[in-house]
């Protein structure tokens, strides 16, 4: 588990055009983007998303969207 934990924590980004650098900020959730392990933590993160009879779940690539009708 310590492996995906600092895979997944104290991770930063910047934004570099041209000649200027933005300062670093901290990212606060997701995965890198093109790494090997993002297609298995996707599907382990949608394998036990609950559902009920009034819920729909809809995915595509790696959106996940959790729809539920109400009243208001």
């Amino acid at each position: 588990m310590q492996i995906l934990k600092t895979y997944l924590s104290d991770r930063t980004f910047y934004v570099h055009y041209e000649e200027a650098k933005s300062r670093d900020k901290t990212i606060a959730a997701g995965v890198p983007q093109g790494s090997v392990l993002d297609p298995l933590l996707y599907l382990m993160y949608t394998a036990v998303i609950l559902t009920h009879n009034d819920t729909t779940l809809a995915t595509f690539a790696d959106d996940t969207a959790v729809l539920s009708p109400h009243a208001n």
